[in-house]
Formats: C-alpha cells, sequence, structure tokens
C-alpha cells in the first residue's frame, strides 16, 4: 500500500467571509469547507524555510498534499490534525492558506494537489 491510500493527516478548512450589516458596518463570518479530509503536511526544505524571527512572532510555512484538488484559496484557514512520523500529535494550530492549490509536478503524472500554508505564533492567543 502507498502513502496515497493512507494520508497520515487530516484537514478541516475554514473559509474567512467579509459581508455588511444593515448600518454599512463589517462583519467576519466564518463557513467549513470540508472536515477530516485525509491529507499530508510536510514543512518546506531548508532552502525554502522562511523563518521570521521578530519580536512578537516566528513565521513557519509547510506544504499540504491532497489527492484531489482541495479548492482552496488565500481566504481560507486549515487545521491540521495527526501524528509526526515519531508517533506525537501535532499541534493544533490553524494555518493560512497562502497559494491556491497546484498539481505537484514532482509527485509524477500530477496526481497529488500541493498547497502551500503559513502560521505566525502571534497571530493566535
Amino acid at each position: 500500500m502507498s502513502i496515497l491510500d493512507n494520508l497520515p493527516h487530516t484537514c478541516t478548512a475554514y473559509r474567512r467571509v467579509t459581508t455588511s450589516d444593515e448600518y454599512g458596518g463589517a462583519s467576519n463570518t466564518e463557513t467549513t469547507l470540508f472536515t477530516d479530509r485525509p491529507c499530508w503536511q510536510q514543512w518546506d526544505k531548508d532552502r525554502q524555510v522562511d523563518w521570521e524571527y521578530d519580536k512578537d512572532h516566528m513565521r513557519m510555512r509547510a506544504r499540504l498534499y491532497f489527492t484531489s484538488d482541495p479548492e482552496l484559496c488565500e481566504q481560507d484557514e486549515v487545521l491540521v490534525t495527526g501524528k509526526l512520523p515519531d508517533g506525537t500529535a501535532i499541534d493544533p494550530v490553524r494555518w493560512e492558506v497562502i497559494s491556491r492549490a497546484q498539481p505537484d509536478a514532482t509527485a509524477g503524472l500530477s496526481i497529488l494537489f500541493r498547497v502551500l500554508i503559513e502560521y505566525k505564533t502571534g497571530d493566535q492567543p
């Protein structure tokens, strides 16, 4: 059995939508796009990692792989759950999507879709 048949992580996706109320003010709502969808989270390679140390935050980037197009865009956030290869659970944090899903050329025959995600430690309580 290949990893494509049994992806090690699951993902829940949320879309932020800004609407106007009757007084012209903006309000943010959130809709759930999907829950518990199989995925595979990988950290960016060392040469691609964008570590930004600041007084208030640190920025981390990773990639999510899906076997079909998840139809995510830059308005979305994802919550990835699962275990790391050593058996420890992934910390449940909400990542921001920073690129639309694209077929991944490194998977051969474009059978995986790659989404870039980012997390800043100062953004969440």
